[in-house]
């Protein structure tokens, strides 16, 4: 059965002139742009069809240095940061973490090392901007510090991240920036397990 965000996407590249032209002008756009829309729906579809952990991390790694790039585009050019566009790259951060912790121990490091290399640069990318009026830049630039911090403490104890990430993922926080509290295993009272077929259990 078609998933309903399939079948959302390629209505609207027909609306707007045809599946394949439409999606291939909209990888290009930006958030002020008209195919914005059309370019986030491709990317949930390309992202739903991927088949493995890894391709998987790799396409959120991909999506994340997009989004860098768009906030980095827009304030550039002197405007507002949507806040879907920092809300969307958050997302991103977290599926990627996610992901990561439902690897199994080898390929768990090494997408945290993937993973602290591409946020140490994106960090430095956001820093040359310093502290802005913009609230979404802001919050962007936080956030990656904090992907970079839990990176680097998934590599340094492999287990409590694991713990946090699957424990985070079945709850539907996966959103959510973890906080000390839900850093403590005695904070969820239970194990956790599998987050879904994509992702089994190590």
């Amino acid at each position: 059965m078609m998933k309903p965000v399939i079948a959302i996407v390629l209505a609207l590249a027909l609306l707007v002139g045809g599946a394949g032209a439409a999606a291939y002008a909209a990888q290009d756009s930006q958030p002020n742009q008209a195919l914005y829309a059309l370019k986030l729906a491709s990317e949930d579809v390309q992202l739903a069809f991927t088949g493995d952990q890894q391709a998987s991390l790799a396409f959120l790694q991909e999506m994340v240095q997009r989004r860098v790039q768009e906030i980095v585009y827009l304030y550039n050019q002197g405007e507002t940061i949507p806040a879907q566009v920092g809300e969307r790259l958050e997302a991103h951060l977290n599926q990627s973490l996610v992901l990561a912790a439902n690897m199994a121990e080898p390929a768990m490091n090494q997408a945290l090392q993937q993973i602290q290399t591409q946020t140490a640069a994106q960090v430095q990318t956001i820093a040359q901007f310093g502290q802005t009026s913009d609230t979404t830049m802001n919050k962007v630039r936080v956030r990656l510090q904090e992907q970079l911090r839990l990176s680097e403490m998934g590599l340094e104890n492999g287990q409590q991240f694991r713990y946090e990430y699957r424990y985070r993922y079945e709850t539907g926080l996966a959103s959510a920036t973890p906080t000390p509290e839900s850093q403590s295993p005695a904070a969820s009272g239970t194990p956790a397990r599998a987050a879904s077929a994509r992702s089994p259990p190590c």
